[in-house]
């Protein structure tokens, strides 16, 4: 089971401000600062330190993940080059409400669902990005339900 999944590399360029922000400064306080003598002589780790969204520390975090250039990573990294050799059965949660993955991206991807033997994809007008609460003040992730849910299904096959 995934849940918000983004479908594309390109997706952090498209998440939503002050989270395209925040995220990146978290990875660069909680990760990179904390690991700077490790890393500080790493090829694109300056870029990377400065860098103001998600795309940009992303096309500079290759060496750091210990790849020769930036289109490897970048291709490497992309779900989509992976997501058609999915064999075993996958269910993906989407919200529409979802600051962090564009909506847009995942209305996109119905194609490649509606033909799949092996995934399916259940969007969401609200759910924003994981909880799928159930109740108002103190709910339910209703997400949880509908994943054991499916592995039930998946596993009696």
């Amino acid at each position: 089971v995934c849940v918000s999944s983004a479908f594309d590399t390109d997706a952090p360029s498209r998440c939503q401000q002050p989270y395209n922000f925040l995220m990146t400064w978290r990875i660069q306080h909680f990760f990179m600062r904390r690991n700077y003598q490790a890393l500080k002589d790493v090829e694109g780790f300056d870029k990377a330190f400065r860098a103001r969204s998600l795309s940009e520390l992303i096309k500079h975090s290759y060496a750091m993940a210990g790849y020769e250039t930036s289109a490897d990573f970048l291709e490497d990294i992309d779900p989509m080059q992976s997501l058609g050799e999915i064999r075993t059965p996958t269910l993906f949660l989407n919200a529409l409400s979802d600051p962090l993955v564009d909506k847009d991206g995942v209305l996109e991807m119905e194609g490649f669902f509606n033909s799949s033997k092996h995934c399916a994809l259940v969007i969401t007008q609200t759910g924003s990005h994981l909880p799928f609460w159930d109740g108002l003040f103190v709910g339910k992730s209703w997400s949880e339900d509908v994943s054991v849910e499916f592995m039930k299904a998946a596993l009696s096959r």
